[in-house]
């Protein structure tokens, strides 16, 4: 089991693609990276069901290194 930080912003219904979607940072040891995510639902999906989904999604990509990221490097 993969286990890392994951902080979650922004998370927002979208009717139009009947999905939630938000911004989910996977914080890995000193790599930190941001994930755009979306997981189809109806709108009665419970937020902790919709959260729990998002960040299943987010750590998946980080894990396969795919999906749209961005990368926040720190300056030495």
């Amino acid at each position: 089991m993969y286990t890392c930080p994951v902080e979650m912003n922004d998370v927002r219904y979208n009717a139009a693609t009947q999905s939630f979607e938000a911004t989910v940072t996977v914080h890995d040891n000193s790599t930190v990276r941001s994930y755009a995510c979306a997981v189809q639902a109806p709108l009665s999906m419970r937020f902790q069901d919709a959260a729990k989904a998002l960040s299943r999604l987010a750590i998946e990509q980080h894990q396969e290194n795919g999906g749209l990221l961005s990368q926040i490097q720190h300056h030495r």
